[in-house]
């Protein structure tokens, strides 16, 4: 390459500041911003659906959902032994683990 082209390479590379596609961070910020804008407008708009109730006890759903009346009426209460939950790191993503009934049902 001559020396001028090699420079005007040097000076592309530059004003790209790394990127290989040739797009500078201004049209990026731009590009997020605006789908940004997007998201703002959709989770804004008011919709016609009313909210769900949830159940401040098991914290689901009501009616549906809603798992209270299958819990015992007084906790299980166990004083001379000691608990202990293996649960699988999967498990902590999800809304029906394990853990929250155990804690619905025994006495702490």
């Amino acid at each position: 390459l001559p020396a001028s082209a090699a420079e005007q390479t040097e000076a592309d590379r530059t004003s790209n500041n790394g990127n290989s596609n040739g797009c500078n961070n201004n049209g990026n910020a731009q590009k997020d911003e605006d789908r940004g804008d997007e998201q703002r407008q959709t989770t804004t708009a008011p919709t016609n659906k009313s909210r769900r109730v949830i159940c401040s006890v098991c914290d689901r759903p009501k009616p549906r959902a809603c798992i209270c009346e299958g819990l015992p009426k007084h906790r299980i209460s166990l004083r001379r032994c000691r608990l202990l939950v293996l649960q699988h790191p999967h498990e902590t993503k999800h809304k029906n683990r394990s853990l929250p009934l155990i804690e619905l049902c025994l006495d702490h």
